[in-house]
């Protein structure tokens, strides 16, 4: 009785054993023989602001036929603009000031109509008359 007994699981466990590398066999004809490699992404330790930046390009108006460009930067957490005029290979440093004071001015070098005179008037024309 023992001896069918062992048979048998034997048995099952051969089975068993059939199926799993059956399922083995399977898996590795349905993915790729190559798995691609994971990209690495390599970061740098101190990343630099994206501070906006815009180029303006125009024709010098002592030298005809030569441009100058000019590169502006702006540095909001600092409240800062800078000015630089590009030439070839040269970067030179025009202006750099802060914005800070600039940005408490409620009007300034603004003409007329000021923006105070403006919003007296959108407000009468809100008001309709």
């Amino acid at each position: 009785m023992k001896a069918k007994h062992f048979l048998f699981l034997g048995a099952v466990a051969f089975f068993a054993l059939g199926l799993f590398l059956l399922a083995v066999v399977q898996a590795q004809q349905s993915s790729p023989a190559v798995t691609p490699a994971t990209p690495v992404v390599v970061r740098p330790q101190w990343e630099p602001p994206r501070w906006p930046v815009e180029f303006t390009e125009y024709n010098d108006p002592l030298q005809p036929g030569v441009k100058v460009t000019i590169m502006t930067v702006v540095v909001p957490e600092a409240k800062k603009i800078l000015v630089y005029q590009i030439d070839r290979a040269e970067v030179k440093l025009l202006s750099a000031r802060t914005m800070e004071y600039d940005l408490e001015l409620p009007d300034f070098n603004t003409g007329s109509p000021t923006p105070e005179d403006l919003r007296i008037e959108v407000e009468r024309l809100k008001r309709g008359n």
